[in-house]
Protein backbone atom coordinates (compact mmCIF):
# COMPACT_ATOMS: atom_id res chain seq x y z
CA UNK A 1 0.00 0.00 0.00
CA UNK A 2 2.36 2.72 0.73
CA UNK A 3 4.57 1.96 -2.53
CA UNK A 4 0.49 2.42 -4.45
CA UNK A 5 0.56 5.88 -2.26
CA UNK A 6 4.05 6.72 -3.29
CA UNK A 7 2.88 6.51 -7.44
CA UNK A 8 0.27 9.93 -5.77
CA UNK A 9 2.85 11.68 -4.13
CA UNK A 10 3.76 15.57 -5.03
CA UNK A 11 6.91 17.47 -5.10
CA UNK A 12 6.18 20.89 -4.19
CA UNK A 13 9.33 23.16 -3.67
CA UNK A 14 10.88 20.11 -2.37
CA UNK A 15 8.11 18.93 0.04
CA UNK A 16 6.49 15.82 -0.61
CA UNK A 17 2.74 16.30 -0.67
CA UNK A 18 0.58 13.00 -0.37
CA UNK A 19 -2.56 12.42 -2.31
CA UNK A 20 -4.39 9.49 -0.06
CA UNK A 21 -7.61 10.75 -1.50
CA UNK A 22 -6.84 10.00 -4.81
CA UNK A 23 -4.99 7.10 -4.13
CA UNK A 24 -7.70 5.07 -2.35
CA UNK A 25 -10.65 6.10 -4.15
CA UNK A 26 -12.23 3.44 -5.35
CA UNK A 27 -10.59 4.01 -9.08
CA UNK A 28 -7.23 4.78 -7.06
CA UNK A 29 -8.10 0.90 -5.62
CA UNK A 30 -8.67 -0.49 -8.77
CA UNK A 31 -5.47 0.84 -10.04
CA UNK A 32 -3.50 -0.94 -7.08
CA UNK A 33 -5.08 -4.45 -7.27
CA UNK A 34 -4.63 -4.11 -11.03
CA UNK A 35 -0.94 -3.89 -10.35
CA UNK A 36 -0.73 -5.87 -6.94
CA UNK A 37 1.85 -8.24 -7.97
CA UNK A 38 4.64 -5.59 -9.33
CA UNK A 39 3.92 -3.49 -6.01
CA UNK A 40 4.40 -6.27 -3.52
CA UNK A 41 7.26 -7.40 -4.69
CA UNK A 42 6.46 -9.90 -7.43
CA UNK A 43 4.47 -11.76 -4.76
CA UNK A 44 0.69 -12.65 -5.36
CA UNK A 45 -1.88 -11.23 -2.81
CA UNK A 46 -5.61 -11.05 -2.65
CA UNK A 47 -7.00 -8.09 -3.90
CA UNK A 48 -7.94 -5.28 -1.17
CA UNK A 49 -11.63 -4.08 -1.35
CA UNK A 50 -11.65 -1.11 0.97
CA UNK A 51 -8.86 0.96 2.83
CA UNK A 52 -9.69 3.22 6.19
CA UNK A 53 -7.89 6.52 5.69
CA UNK A 54 -7.12 8.69 8.79
CA UNK A 55 -8.71 12.19 8.77
CA UNK A 56 -7.32 15.32 10.48
CA UNK A 57 -9.22 17.10 12.57
CA UNK A 58 -8.51 20.53 11.13
CA UNK A 59 -11.37 23.06 11.04
CA UNK A 60 -14.17 20.66 12.48
CA UNK A 61 -15.30 21.48 15.68
CA UNK A 62 -17.48 19.48 18.28
CA UNK A 63 -20.98 19.98 18.67
CA UNK A 64 -21.72 20.20 21.92
CA UNK A 65 -20.25 19.37 25.54
CA UNK A 66 -22.67 17.24 27.19
CA UNK A 67 -23.56 13.25 26.26
CA UNK A 68 -22.27 11.87 23.05
CA UNK A 69 -22.48 15.58 21.33
CA UNK A 70 -18.14 15.93 22.70
CA UNK A 71 -17.80 13.47 20.26
CA UNK A 72 -19.66 14.32 17.03
CA UNK A 73 -17.39 17.09 15.03
CA UNK A 74 -18.80 19.28 11.69
CA UNK A 75 -17.07 21.56 9.36
CA UNK A 76 -18.99 24.36 7.02
CA UNK A 77 -17.68 23.18 3.48
CA UNK A 78 -15.01 25.05 2.20
CA UNK A 79 -15.26 28.28 0.75
CA UNK A 80 -19.10 28.44 2.67
CA UNK A 81 -19.76 31.92 3.40
CA UNK A 82 -22.28 31.02 6.55
CA UNK A 83 -22.76 34.49 7.50
CA UNK A 84 -21.40 38.17 5.74
CA UNK A 85 -20.99 41.33 8.01
CA UNK A 86 -20.69 45.08 7.11
CA UNK A 87 -19.01 47.30 9.63
CA UNK A 88 -19.28 50.70 9.21
CA UNK A 89 -16.79 53.44 11.70
CA UNK A 90 -17.41 57.04 12.99
CA UNK A 91 -15.78 58.33 9.54
CA UNK A 92 -18.30 56.27 7.32
CA UNK A 93 -15.49 53.63 6.42
CA UNK A 94 -16.84 49.94 5.73
CA UNK A 95 -15.12 47.51 6.41
CA UNK A 96 -16.30 43.34 5.52
CA UNK A 97 -15.77 40.33 7.62
CA UNK A 98 -16.90 36.60 7.19
CA UNK A 99 -17.95 34.83 10.02
CA UNK A 100 -16.47 31.09 10.33
CA UNK A 101 -19.45 28.54 11.16
CA UNK A 102 -18.12 27.40 14.63
CA UNK A 103 -18.03 31.17 16.02
CA UNK A 104 -21.71 31.68 14.87
CA UNK A 105 -22.52 28.35 17.18
CA UNK A 106 -20.80 29.44 20.00
CA UNK A 107 -22.27 33.11 20.11
CA UNK A 108 -26.04 31.60 19.74
CA UNK A 109 -25.37 29.24 22.38
CA UNK A 110 -24.89 32.02 24.45
CA UNK A 111 -27.65 33.63 23.40
CA UNK A 112 -25.84 36.58 21.35
CA UNK A 113 -26.25 37.48 17.75
CA UNK A 114 -24.45 35.00 15.37
CA UNK A 115 -21.57 38.36 14.51
CA UNK A 116 -19.97 40.27 16.78
CA UNK A 117 -21.17 43.78 17.35
CA UNK A 118 -17.66 45.64 16.84
CA UNK A 119 -14.72 44.91 15.22
CA UNK A 120 -12.17 46.76 16.35
CA UNK A 121 -13.28 50.73 16.26
CA UNK A 122 -16.16 50.08 13.78
CA UNK A 123 -19.82 48.88 14.89
CA UNK A 124 -22.04 46.58 12.79
CA UNK A 125 -23.92 47.87 9.91
CA UNK A 126 -25.36 44.79 8.70
CA UNK A 127 -25.73 41.09 9.01
CA UNK A 128 -26.30 38.61 5.71
CA UNK A 129 -27.01 35.27 6.53
CA UNK A 130 -28.12 32.31 4.16
CA UNK A 131 -30.74 32.87 1.91
CA UNK A 132 -31.12 36.74 2.29
CA UNK A 133 -32.00 38.27 -0.91
CA UNK A 134 -29.52 41.40 -1.65
CA UNK A 135 -31.05 43.60 -4.00
CA UNK A 136 -29.07 46.11 -6.02
CA UNK A 137 -30.51 48.81 -8.50
CA UNK A 138 -29.26 49.90 -11.50
CA UNK A 139 -28.19 53.48 -11.98
CA UNK A 140 -31.52 54.40 -13.64
CA UNK A 141 -33.36 53.25 -10.58
CA UNK A 142 -31.60 55.07 -8.07
CA UNK A 143 -32.52 58.38 -9.44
Amino acid sequence: MLAHLEKYNEDKNGKIVEHPEIAFSPDGIDEMNRNMKELNGGKHHHPIIKVRTFELKGNKFSVGQTGNKQNKFVEAAKGTNLFFAIYSDIDGVWSYDTIPLNLVIERQKQGLIPVPETKGDSKIFTIFSPNDLVYLPLELEIA
